[in-house]
């Protein structure tokens, strides 16, 4: 039986506190967004910030481009010009572009974006149909999230204040 140090040396893996991280960067801003676009050469691509560390400065990640072992890096901005979108991947580079104007791409913006094109720009009406419920079952995940942390700081001042 091998030791997990032999395991981790033998395929080049980091191991931390006896759990597995592979070769993920420690920081959000390193691992990135997950993109959720459609088309295929793009499934697996990822949002972060570019070298400027501007919010409004994304690079789109993507592995494995064109069968090669690294990554290919494009700047947002210029996807389209990459690679042809179909109607639903162009209205979620929109989307994204016009969110991360004033917010910085992180997943739960990111599902929240692909939810509401899928429920919108989907490319079939199957597609769009199964979009809806998931987008009212998203809307009541996050009303509840809110009413649990307003009545988690109500409790937290009423202790606070004596109550």
């Amino acid at each position: 039986m091998l030791s997990v140090g032999e395991l981790s040396g033998a395929f080049g893996i980091q191991v931390w506190g006896g759990d597995v991280i592979g070769d993920l960067p420690l920081t959000f801003e390193a691992r990135s967004a997950i993109a959720h676009f459609d088309k295929r050469a793009l499934k697996l691509a990822r949002l972060r910030t570019g070298k400027s560390g501007q919010p409004k400065d994304l690079e789109v990640v993507v592995p494995g481009a064109g069968g090669s072992k690294g990554q290919l890096v494009v700047p947002l901005d210029k996807l389209p010009e990459f690679s042809q979108l179909d109607a639903r991947d162009m209205a979620l580079h929109g989307a994204i572009k016009d969110a991360v104007a004033t917010k910085p791409a992180e997943p739960f913006l990111m599902r929240k974006i692909r939810i509401d094109v899928d429920s919108r720009h989907a490319l079939t009406d199957e597609a769009r149909a199964a979009a809806q419920p998931e987008a009212k079952a998203d809307e009541i995940d996050r009303f509840q999230v809110r009413i649990s942390f307003i009545a988690l700081l109500t409790r937290e001042c009423g202790i606070c204040l004596g109550d």
